[in-house]
């Protein structure tokens, strides 16, 4: 859908599952308690099995939505390195753990390089202060490794946002989106005046 509006660069995209087991997210994406080993495996067996079968390169993104929310914040401010971009969507505990994360974080960093998304619906108006927040945070740091954007999905709520959220961090990190630029009329004073230019076409002069 984004390649009908935007050049779009390929993207391999993973997802992890439980298949026929039972799904163990509360314990995987909570960082207090299986968030780190969850992320040792998808480092140690998850990439180098991606990478032995599939073309790839160096590039490597995060993506996720409430509890994955938290868990790429955790993984975002742990292992940056690890991550060129992390796509944080409705972070649970209705972004509470944002703040404090990146508090503690620059205690001892001076820095954060990284491409930052974050994202949730309008009517999750808790997350939604605690991500503004957050993100004037960052912003007021003028960090010069850091990209970040934050989307406000408007009339949205935890469930029908999640989609627009997805789809706006994958805009972010793999499309080419024009910015809005804005000129000072005044920059075009100094060009004011008659233009005679040679109609082709017509075979007369033209007086602009």
């Amino acid at each position: 859908m984004l390649r009908q509006d935007y050049l779009t660069r390929e993207p391999l995209i993973v997802g992890i599952g439980y298949g026929k087991g039972e799904n163990k997210r509360s314990r995987d994406l909570n960082p207090e308690t299986g968030g780190p080993a969850f992320l040792s495996f998808m480092e140690k067996e998850v990439m180098p099995f991606i990478n032995r079968q599939y073309r790839t390169n160096n590039e490597k993104a995060i993506y996720g939505y409430s509890m994955g929310g938290m868990f790429t914040t955790y993984i975002l401010f742990n292992r940056p390195e690890l991550f060129d971009m992390v796509f944080i969507g409705a972070p649970g505990n209705n972004g509470r753990q944002l703040m404090p994360a990146a508090h503690q974080y620059f205690k001892q960093h001076n820095n954060l390089k990284s491409k930052i998304f974050i994202g949730v619906g309008a009517y999750e108006s808790e997350t939604a202060r605690n991500i503004d927040s957050f993100t004037h945070y960052l912003w007021a740091k003028k960090l010069p490794g850091l990209s970040l954007r934050k989307d406000i999905t408007p009339g949205a709520n935890h469930g029908a946002a999640l989609a627009q959220v997805m789809q706006n961090a994958i805009a972010f990190g793999y499309c080419e989106r024009r910015q809005v630029v804005k000129i000072d009329p005044a920059v075009f004073h100094q060009y004011k005046g008659s233009y005679i230019c040679k109609d082709p076409v017509l075979d007369r002069k033209s007086v602009v």
